[in-house]
């Protein structure tokens, strides 16, 4: 069974089937890590609420840790606590799914996410196709596809190195009698679900992992997708 942090705002698990698969829910702010005592936990359907519902969407068996990141604070600094947070946990797959263009620049966040890489966990993370992906390393980013031109689910992968890779998805899922449109956000989660499948089934390398995703994409709109960016 998988280990999955989802790194965004909190996740309210009234919202889920399956609450009990949140096994943490951690808040990282001024005072450092801590559990997300009753104040930290929204009434509200957050975003963190929408990723987990693709999972559970998407895939089954794992496990949950919310780690919400504090607006009060410098992102990099922010992001750095809680990728190690994540990584003392042990999670198998970190989603960074509330999107950032700092895994671009890799002084910034570089070394956290080698880290988290060499011990075996895979991390993907909402980067805007418009920017530049030659700074991820050990990880995967996501962009959605903005023109619809995949169906719901469906992908195309780019490799960007022999441990990073880009990946366009769409997304379009409905959530809450709601469909979820264009989000790379969301789009993260639909590739988390996938690698939780493959880790399942004991592909567990990034190298495989790689393989694996570009073994299942769907080619035939790469040519498309080329075309319009």
């Amino acid at each position: 069974m998988a280990k999955i942090a989802i790194i965004d705002d909190i996740i309210n698990h009234s919202y889920l089937k399956y609450p009990e698969r949140v096994k943490n829910s951690m808040v990282i702010d001024w005072r450092g890590a801590r559990q997300a005592d009753a104040e930290a936990r929204p009434q509200r359907f957050t975003h963190a609420s929408a990723c987990a519902l693709i999972l559970e969407k998407m895939t089954d068996d794992y496990e949950l840790f919310s780690i919400a990141v504090s607006k009060e604070m410098e992102e990099t600094d922010c992001l750095q606590k809680a990728l190690g947070l994540c990584g003392e946990l042990g999670a198998d797959i970190v989603e960074v799914s509330f999107g950032t263009s700092l895994f671009t620049e890799p002084a910034l966040l570089g070394e956290i996410v080698r880290e988290l890489g060499e011990s075996g966990c895979v991390v993907t993370a909402a980067m805007p196709g418009t920017y530049d992906f030659t700074g991820c390393k050990n990880m995967i980013g996501v962009c959605c596809d903005r023109y619809g031109v995949m169906k719901p689910g469906e992908y195309v992968f780019e490799r960007m190195g022999p441990s990073a890779a880009k990946v366009t998805v769409n997304c379009n899922f409905r959530i809450r009698e709601t469909e979820c449109g264009q989000s790379d956000s969301f789009s993260t989660a639909a590739i988390t679900a996938r690698i939780n499948r493959y880790i399942n089934e004991g592909i567990k390398a990034m190298g495989d992992i790689l393989y694996c995703l570009e073994k299942d994409e769907s080619p035939k709109y790469k040519a498309v997708l080329n075309l319009i960016k």
